[in-house]
């Protein structure tokens, strides 16, 4: 890809205030308010149907809110249609033009626009230059790869220099190694640009990846808004808490006082030092990397609790081993680092387990 950015973009903030959004009886958003920082890269992320395309088209300006306003820098967008909108979209499908080259469907914006044709022609040369298709120019869109076709989408969004750049689950067609090229180049051309970026997906491991800033949104809400790595260590609640990782959850009683939290297999699991408690304290959560495992009566590997399991099964994922051990009438998650030449313990391993305090986190009630 291009070194140079030669095409002329300027990220603005993005603030969306007070949206609710309803088809029919039902309601999809409810009171969304956030902000994107100008040159931000920030990412919507939930399960399906939890609202995030809709809200992501509700800037583009192809959908309507019953409430609320979006608003461009300081400029209130609300009520204009997509095109007086400098905003633009990369879509899952890639919505090419398969009749036209490469060059007309990327020119395709300009031309709309009335873009006289000496301008019309640099943008375009400078675009395809930025995704590395220059000499792609001529092809039509059958005769390229996914991958390409998604650079052709990327390239026909920049060459009208938006502010803002919207990205639908733009890599959902691609296989695995492709996706994570694909992301890659994209955060590169983002930054580049300096355009402000906001993207869509149900992919933890993606939104992770990218984003500078992410928001969980579930139940027509927003979850919690954050650096992706501060929210995987300290989610606002349980659903975040499972849905940006996997993650061991135990109930129990919190002991306060003696920084203590009782779990209901009758394990006593300390507690991070200075722990503000607030509304916190029927629930723990602790990651399977947290999980330290030594051979039953084996020397500690760790300080903090220690319990015994039994190794149910386990599944090797490449870079680890993830063991099911039963720890009473619960099952918890330990994953392992893959070493070659190690060996891992058999089904029904009785096993010892240590928590660090500092690796636990109390969930709200």
């Amino acid at each position: 890809m291009s070194a140079t950015a030669p095409l002329s973009v300027q990220g603005v903030g993005v603030t969306i205030e007070n949206i609710s959004v309803a088809f029919g009886e039902t309601r999809v958003l409810e009171n969304v308010s956030l902000t994107v920082n100008p040159g931000e890269f920030f990412a919507f992320l939930g399960p399906s149907g939890c609202g995030k395309s809709t809200l992501l088209r509700l800037i583009a300006g192809f959908g309507e809110a019953q409430n609320g306003r979006v608003l461009i820098g300081d400029t209130e967008i609300s009520q204009l249609p997509p095109w007086k909108r400098n905003v633009g979209m990369v879509f899952q499908s890639y919505a090419l033009w398969p009749h036209l080259t490469i060059w007309d469907n990327v020119a395709f914006g300009l031309e709309q626009r009335r873009v006289p044709r000496e301008e019309l022609a640099r943008r375009v040369e400078a675009a395809l230059d930025l995704v590395g298709l220059k000499a792609y120019a001529k092809r039509r869109p059958a005769q390229l790869s996914g991958g390409q076709q998604q650079r052709v989408a990327l390239a026909r969004t920049l060459v009208i220099e938006p502010q803002v750049l919207l990205l639908d689950e733009p890599l959902s067609n691609l296989d695995a190694k492709l996706r994570v090229q694909m992301r890659h180049e994209i955060v590169e051309l983002q930054r580049q640009l300096g355009v402000t970026a906001i993207y869509v997906t149900h992919d933890q491991e993606e939104a992770n990846a990218i984003a500078d800033r992410m928001a969980i949104l579930h139940d027509r809400v927003i979850q919690q808004i954050g650096v992706p790595m501060t929210m995987y260590d300290n989610p606002a609640n349980a659903f975040v808490a499972q849905f940006l990782g996997i993650a061991n959850v135990l109930e129990g009683e919190l002991l306060a006082r003696e920084q203590l939290f009782r779990t209901r297999l009758g394990v006593d699991l300390a507690l991070p030092k200075n722990l503000a408690f607030n509304n916190r304290g029927r629930r723990v959560m602790f990651r399977p990397q947290a999980i330290a495992l030594t051979g039953a009566s084996g020397s500690a590997p760790v300080s903090g609790a220690q319990f015994q399991g039994r190794v149910r099964d386990a599944e090797f994922l490449g870079n680890i081993m993830r063991y099911r051990i039963a720890v009473g009438d619960q099952l918890l998650l330990a994953d392992v680092p893959h070493r070659r030449g190690e060996s891992y313990f058999p089904a029904n391993t009785a096993v010892d387990l240590a928590i660090e305090p500092e690796q636990l986190v109390l969930l709200p009630d």
